[in-house]
């Protein structure tokens, strides 16, 4: 039976609850619910995390070839140093992925990807706070209902 890049991400997970997870990786539990579903395709940044946190090979995870972890060998060859500004730049975009997914916890609620991605767009650019970006999906929320 052919698998799809959710279950094997689901498989990736194993026992550890998808809020643990998500967690981990920056995201909010919702937004793994929907790469698991195959509802959403898993972006760069998450790919990167799940080759850097938890040596997972990512062609195995993309096309199911392969073994699911990068042999010691391979792990050697990755690069692990960014090159010179990027490594300000990875933080930032951590940081962003960190406020978005405990904002949403908070609100209780995640907006339709294109509004999320506006929405993430400033806190990347403006730098805004957890209780700010909450309050937003809050509104939107109420605004849609």
């Amino acid at each position: 039976m052919e698998t799809t890049i959710g279950d094997r991400l689901a498989l990736v997970r194993g026992s550890v609850s998808q809020k643990e997870f998500a967690n981990s990786l920056g995201v909010h539990k919702n937004t793994l619910g929907l790469y698991e579903r195959n509802d959403r395709a898993p972006d760069a940044n998450l790919l990167r995390l799940l080759l850097e946190g938890h040596g997972i090979n990512i062609n195995w995870l993309l096309t199911g070839s392969g073994s699911m972890y990068i042999s010691h060998q391979e792990a050697q060859q990755t690069p692990v140093a960014a090159p010179a500004g990027m490594s300000a730049l990875a933080d930032r975009l951590r940081s962003t992925s960190a406020t978005w997914a405990q904002a949403v916890e908070a609100a209780g609620y995640e907006p339709p990807s294109n509004v999320a991605e506006n929405i993430k767009t400033a806190i990347f650019e403006g730098g805004l706070n957890v209780e700010t970006v909450a309050r937003l999906i809050i509104a939107l929320k109420e605004a849609t209902l």
